[in-house]
């Protein structure tokens, strides 16, 4: 999948289509670039999530949303924020 959808800060979702599966999901922080986001990932699925042994729910992808910043006018990604879910 690929898709991107621009939500300013004051938005309401009162009346949306967006829904997410319930459950437990590991939230992790990704601060360096969009190019290196692969890593990130890298790290969660081959060591951390290894290390705690944590069962991931591949039914359901990952997701990521980012966290954007206003710098004279125009935006930049400031952080990513990387959702996992996870199995109980």
């Amino acid at each position: 999948y690929d898709a991107c959808v621009a939500l300013p800060n004051d938005v309401k979702l009162n009346n949306t289509n967006l829904v997410l599966h319930p459950g437990i999901y590991i939230k992790a922080k990704h601060s360096g670039p969009f190019e290196t986001l692969a890593e990130s990932y890298f790290y969660l699925f081959d060591s951390w999530i290894k290390e705690y042994n944590i069962t991931i729910d591949y039914i359901h992808p990952p997701f990521e949303k980012f966290i954007l910043k206003r710098n004279e006018g125009i935006y930049e990604v400031d952080n990513i924020k990387i959702f996992i879910s996870i199995n109980e």
